[in-house]
C-alpha cells in the first residue's frame, strides 16, 4: 500500500477538471492511502453528486490550505487562479518535505512540489498563445508578467521539475501542446465520463439533436443555431435540444434572441439534474458541439458516450473524441452543413456512422480510466522520473513574458 497524496484544486467545482480528480481519488482511495490537498474543504457528499462516485469520509483524509488566506482572497473580484493554485503547491511542498508520502499527484496541469511528481495536464498554464475561451479582460500582459512571477516565487516554482514529471494529457492535441513548451512527451488518459445512460434503440430515438454543457460565449450555441437552420432548410425537419447551465447572463440574453425566431424547433432546458441529462442524450440521435480549441470535452465525450452521432469542430481534443471520422468533423458552418444534410439523407451511412459510435462506447468509461491511473500511480518510480532528460529547449525566449 503506497501514501498518496492528490493535489488537485478543488472537488467541489463541476466541471471536466473535477471529474477527473474525482475518479482519480475513486480509483486510489480503495487500494492506497490516500491524502487529498485541496482549496477548499473537499465536499465529498456533492462530488458524489456531481459524478457519481462513492467517496467517503473513511476512504480519504482531507487537508486544506489556511481557511483565513481563502477567506481573504475570496474577497477579490478576480479568480486569481494561478496564485491560489501556488499557494496550494506551497502548502502541498510543506507536506511532501516530512517525508510521509511515497507518491504525489496533480490534478490540475503543471505540479512542482520539489520532488518528482505524477501531473495531470488538462491544458499546460505556460502555453502561449492560449486558446481563446481562456482569455479574460484582466489578462494585460505587464501585470500577468509580474503576477505569474511572484506565484512562482511563493512556490519555488522550477519548469526543469515539471518536465521531469511523469505527465497524464486529456488528449493528444494536449500532449502536443505541452512537448512544445517543456520539449517531453505525455502519455494521454481520456478523463472519465460517468455512464447511467438509458439503453435506447438508435431507430427509436428523435431525429433531432441536442448540445449539452455550460451554456458560455465560447460554446458558439449560435454557430449550432445558424447551422441547423441551415440545415432544416434543406427539407430536415430536426429539432434542437440545448440542455446546460447558463454561465453569462449577458450571453444567455443574446442567446435568446437568436433563438427567438427559431422556437418552434429550438428548446432549452436550463439547470435540469444529471439523471434528466442523460436521459435527453438516450432520446436523441445526434449530438453537436461548436466550440473552438477545446482541451478536450466533456460535453461532446458525453454524447458519443450516450449513443448519439455527434458533429465536432476539427480542432482540439473533440475529433479524438470521434475518433478522427471525418464524417462527423468540420472546418466551417458550410461544411457542417454538408456533412449534416450528408448523414441525415441517407440511411445506410447514418447507420454505418452509427455502429463506429457504438463500438466506441467505453473508451471514456470511468472503469477504464481508473485502470489506467491506478496502473501509472502503482508503476510511478520517482528515481527513474528524476533522471529524465527534456527532448528539446523549453521555449522560454522573448514569448515567455506573454504567458498568461
Amino acid at each position: 500500500m503506497k501514501r498518496i497524496l492528490l493535489v488537485p484544486h478543488d472537488l467541489n467545482h463541476a466541471g471536466g477538471g473535477t471529474c477527473v480528480a474525482a475518479w482519480a481519488l475513486q480509483a486510489l482511495a480503495g487500494r492506497h492511502e490516500v491524502w487529498v490537498l485541496s482549496w477548499q474543504p473537499a465536499e465529498l457528499d456533492r462530488t458524489n453528486r456531481n459524478f457519481g462516485t462513492e467517496l467517503t469520509q473513511d476512504s480519504v483524509r482531507l487537508l486544506t490550505v489556511n481557511p483565513a488566506l481563502v477567506r481573504a482572497l475570496s474577497w477579490v473580484p478576480v479568480p486569481l487562479a494561478h496564485l491560489r493554485q501556488h499557494l496550494l503547491y506551497r502548502k502541498a511542498r510543506e507536506l511532501v518535505a516530512t517525508g510521509r508520502f511515497d507518491v504525489v499527484m496533480g490534478g490540475m496541469n503543471e505540479i512542482d512540489v520539489g520532488v518528482p511528481a505524477v501531473q495531470y495536464v488538462h491544458f499546460p498554464s505556460a502555453y502561449w498563445p492560449r486558446p481563446d475561451a481562456d482569455l479574460r479582460w484582466y489578462h494585460v500582459a505587464p501585470l500577468v508578467r509580474a503576477y505569474r512571477w511572484f506565484g512562482s516565487l511563493l512556490s519555488g516554482f522550477d519548469e526543469d521539475r515539471v518536465a521531469r514529471n511523469l505527465t497524464l494529457s486529456n488528449s493528444d492535441w494536449t500532449g502536443r501542446r505541452f512537448e512544445e513548451r517543456y520539449g517531453t512527451r505525455t502519455r494521454t488518459v481520456y478523463p472519465p465520463v460517468p455512464g447511467g445512460f438509458p439503453e435506447v434503440p438508435f431507430d427509436q430515438r428523435d431525429r433531432a439533436f441536442i448540445v449539452v454543457g455550460r451554456i458560455a460565449r465560447e460554446k458558439r450555441l449560435e454557430e449550432i443555431i445558424e447551422i441547423l437552420a441551415m440545415v432544416r432548410a434543406r427539407g430536415h425537419a430536426t429539432t434542437l435540444t440545448v440542455v446546460g447551465h447558463a454561465d453569462s447572463p449577458e450571453y444567455m440574453k443574446q442567446l435568446t434572441r437568436i433563438a427567438a425566431p427559431h422556437l418552434s424547433w429550438i428548446r432549452f432546458c436550463l439547470d435540469v439534474p444529471r439523471a434528466r441529462m442523460v436521459e435527453l442524450i438516450a432520446r436523441h440521435r445526434y449530438g453537436i458541439h461548436a466550440m473552438q480549441e477545446e482541451h478536450f470535452g466533456i460535453a461532446p465525450a458525453e454524447l458519443q458516450r450516450g449513443g448519439c452521432i455527434t458533429f465536432v469542430p476539427d480542432t482540439g481534443g473533440p475529433p479524438e473524441i470521434v475518433g478522427g471520422d471525418e464524417r462527423v468533423i468540420f472546418a466551417s458552418i458550410e461544411e457542417a452543413v454538408e456533412k449534416i444534410d450528408r448523414v441525415l439523407s441517407d440511411p445506410l451511412l447514418e447507420s454505418a456512422v452509427q455502429r463506429d459510435v457504438a463500438r466506441r462506447g467505453t473508451a471514456f468509461s470511468e472503469e477504464r480510466f481508473m485502470r489506467e491511473i491506478v496502473e501509472v500511480v502503482e508503476s510511478f518510480d520517482p528515481e527513474a522520473t528524476r533522471r529524465v532528460e527534456p527532448s528539446c529547449c523549453r521555449r522560454r525566449s522573448a514569448r515567455g513574458d506573454r504567458h498568461i
